[in-house]
């Protein structure tokens, strides 16, 4: 990381502007009625059924890797498809015309879209609603277009959604929108005041939510739940924006999370230049402690690789500055961070465990350097004094949070988690040390 500035260390700052996709929950069912332009909206004649798959045999895989001490969350299968916009159905309405599109997978707990050839105009707004009325995606806008035109959507609840997008008069025939890939989440991560279903909430009982701890919520709004696709399959790590000169926005994360093809322990271009297909959420927290109702979360997509060093399990990605949320009441934080290698007398790590809402875990003990190499399940080793060990005596983590930052007592990150075993406190859990990652090795050139 030395060729990446930095700097501001010792504080947090909370920035203040631009744009970002919201996320909004409506217990009552009234998601779409907030709308005006979906006023007139009617049943899409166009609906979409995907196909059924063996949810128990991916479960049973998941057991298995779930038991293991460095791997992402599993929670989504993915379907392949090729819709554009000549496959959905228009009506007109006022200053423009209204095109959805409608789809069902069933048992879904969620489902999400990939978009390809994504272009949308001025004035233009897209929009993802539930059948149940419970939440609702959006808009997406003329802002929100990226260079590859490639774009994630977020999880919208339950297993039939439509997809809208409105087109004003003077735009007519200017968007583009091809839907290539339906995710249809098996198991893990709606909130269960919106889902009642038995997959959600399905990690350890013990986790605390962070909303619990008021005193850390200028941190937490520094904390990612990060989405990626592998294949036809979608995972989910952690990460966290740090504070550095100008305010870039730099998301630590874990190495084993971009290390995802079959030669583990280094970096191939593709595996790269695949964060830039990433979603990032941020604010996915519960409005009170132990509450029943959710704050609205945002949605940032697409990273540039910045930094990676395999023996810490450190990555560092640079978001799209124009979709980070400087400014007003969905702004994060840049946390300050220590390279300094000193040991601090307790620890706290703020992560996304199996896609769950924000958690919180504390070691009330000094942490230590782990003085042994490391052997992990991917086949990879990291060498003596490359993590802090750390016995959580309150919460835990899970896959998921791989990724996700390690607190010092004066409130700096000093390392990311890799792994440690699956239970709860009072539980053993290994992160990779920061001043170790910063004079890594294997870094790259960049603007």
């Amino acid at each position: 990381m030395r060729k990446i500035l930095l700097l501001f260390s010792l504080s947090i700052f909370t920035l203040l502007a631009v744009g970002q996709v919201e996320t909004r929950y409506f217990p009552q069912g009234n998601a779409l009625d907030q709308i005006k332009i979906l006023e007139k909206r009617t049943k899409s004649s166009i609906k979409h059924q995907m196909p059924t798959f063996d949810v128990q045999k991916m479960l049973k895989e998941d057991a298995i890797v779930d038991s293991m001490k460095d791997a992402p969350y599993r929670f989504g299968k993915g379907f392949e498809v090729n819709y554009t916009l000549k496959d959905g159905a228009w009506i007109s309405t006022d200053g423009g015309r209204l095109w959805s599109m409608n789809f069902e997978s069933k048992g879904a707990i969620s489902i999400n879209f990939i978009f390809n050839n994504l272009y949308l105009p001025e004035g233009a707004e897209l929009y993802i609603g539930n059948a149940s009325g419970t939440m609702l995606y959006g808009p997406l806008k003329h802002k929100d277009n990226t260079e590859s035109d490639f774009f994630m959507t977020d999880l919208i609840e339950g297993d039939d959604v439509t997809i809208y997008l409105f087109e004003p008069s003077d735009q007519k025939g200017n968007s583009r929108l091809t839907i290539e890939r339906v995710i249809h989440a098996y198991r893990g991560n709606i909130p269960p005041n919106v889902s009642k279903l038995k997959a959600y909430g399905d990690g350890m009982g013990c986790h605390i939510d962070v909303v619990c701890n008021p005193e850390w919520k200028t941190e937490s709004n520094a904390i990612a739940l990060i989405l990626f696709p592998i294949g036809d399959e979608t995972f989910t790590c952690s990460g966290a924006l740090l504070n550095n000169e100008g305010f870039n926005p730099y998301l630590l994360t874990a190495f084993h999370c971009v290390d995802t093809d079959s030669n583990h322990g280094t970096l191939s271009p593709t595996e790269k230049s695949n964060v830039a297909q990433w979603l990032f959420r941020f604010h996915f927290t519960r409005n009170i402690c132990n509450g029943n109702s959710f704050t609205n979360s945002i949605s940032c997509n697409g990273a540039t690789f910045r930094a990676a060093w395999q023996p810490t399990d450190f990555a560092l990605l640079e978001l799209n500055r124009n979709q980070i949320p400087y400014e007003g009441e969905n702004r994060v934080s840049f946390l300050g961070w220590d390279r300094s290698g000193a040991t601090s007398p307790n620890g706290t790590g703020i992560h996304h465990p199996r896609g769950d809402v924000m958690k919180i875990t504390f070691d009330y003990h000094a942490i230590s350097s782990y003085s042994d190499k490391m052997s992990w399940t991917d086949g990879t080793i990291s060498p003596a004094n490359t993590h802090w060990s750390v016995g959580l005596d309150s919460g835990t983590a899970e896959g998921g949070s791989s990724g996700s930052p390690l607190f010092n007592s004066a409130g700096r990150v000093i390392g990311q988690l890799h792994g440690g075993d699956n239970r709860c406190a009072p539980v053993t859990k290994y992160y990779g040390r920061f001043d170790k990652s910063w004079t890594g090795e294997e870094q790259t050139t960049h603007a």
